[in-house]
């Protein structure tokens, strides 16, 4: 299942970018098709630039707290950026953008801590026991 799941993403991150070009290229689309196109293309950007960014939980410079905090600004600005790149500006104004981007940015970095701490802690757990079983063999 690992194998599987690897291929699909190594095919997608290949074959999207491809794909994308070729539209823009051949010009495959209508009035409306170009709109479409446009919001992919900023979405994919935004998604490539939160990649970069998440290259900041590789180092250990900083605390997970600090790091997650410079995540989650760094991807709000982007999101925000994008956002506006896509359009969203023609349909409501920045400050109503930024009110309807934040409660949802709250939730998932609420959902990463949750998630995080609860493997930090697992990981601990099985470190205790390994040690624990180590002491008891010596």
């Amino acid at each position: 299942m690992k194998s599987l799941i690897r291929h699909i993403a190594v095919a997608t991150a290949i074959g999207f970018p491809f794909t994308l070009i070729c539209l823009w290229i051949f010009g495959a689309y209508d009035a409306t098709g170009v709109v479409v196109l446009r919001m992919c293309t900023v979405w994919y950007i935004a998604s490539i630039l939160y990649g970069v960014v998440s290259m900041i939980y590789d180092f250990d410079i900083l605390s997970l707290p600090v790091t997650i905090i410079i995540h989650f600004i760094v991807c709000f600005v982007i999101t925000i950026g994008a956002a506006a790149a896509a359009g969203l500006l023609q349909v409501m104004s920045f400050g109503k953008m930024l009110l309807s981007v934040a409660p949802v940015f709250v939730i998932i970095y609420a959902v990463i801590c949750v998630i995080t701490t609860m493997a930090i802690k697992h990981d601990e757990k099985q470190i205790n026991n390994k040690i624990k079983s180590l002491d008891k063999r010596g």
